[in-house]
């Protein structure tokens, strides 16, 4: 089978995953669902690509979900970017969410430079790691950035 998802503009995903039960989920950005501009969006669909839900979060700014994991009480955690929000041009955009896509929290990390995350993973404590580039910390241009966050999304500051 083949199937698309989205509305009148333009919509992209850009992670996959397969779920627990069998079923996909996509996150990407679209400018067809949202608050305007780009906005981050996950969608699930069925084992016969049947969409079941989606939705979409962010802001009036440029916002886009390049990574998702299935969280172990069967929700979702996305990681992006967005100018929506934070205290920079970019920064980390994460939105928690339940089993059917409704966000629970959202949480940005970053400074005052571009920052955006590409990789997520809920780890063995319940808290979650996100990796990705940061302009605002580190050597000099864009250097590695990892995250590692309480079930929250609550980050302690290393000295």
């Amino acid at each position: 089978w083949e199937q698309a998802y989205g509305g009148q503009a333009n919509d992209r995903g850009q992670a996959l995953i397969q779920t627990s039960d069998g079923q996909y989920v996509i996150a990407g950005k679209s400018w067809s669902y949202g608050a305007g501009g780009f906005d981050v969006f996950l969608l699930k669909a069925d084992q016969d690509g049947t969409l079941l839900w989606l939705n979409a979060y962010g802001g009036s700014g440029y916002d886009s979900g390049y990574a998702v994991a299935e969280t172990s009480d069967g929700g979702f955690l996305v990681a992006g970017v967005t100018e929506s929000f934070g205290d920079g041009d970019y920064d980390v955009y994460t939105v928690r969410t339940d089993q059917e896509g409704t966000a629970l929290w959202q949480k940005t990390f970053g400074g005052n430079n571009d920052d955006s995350g590409f990789s997520v993973l809920e780890t063995a404590d319940g808290g979650f790691l996100i990796a990705g580039n940061t302009a605002s910390y580190g050597a000099g241009g864009f250097d590695g950035y990892l995250i590692k966050t309480d079930r929250d999304g609550a980050v302690r500051r290393l000295p």
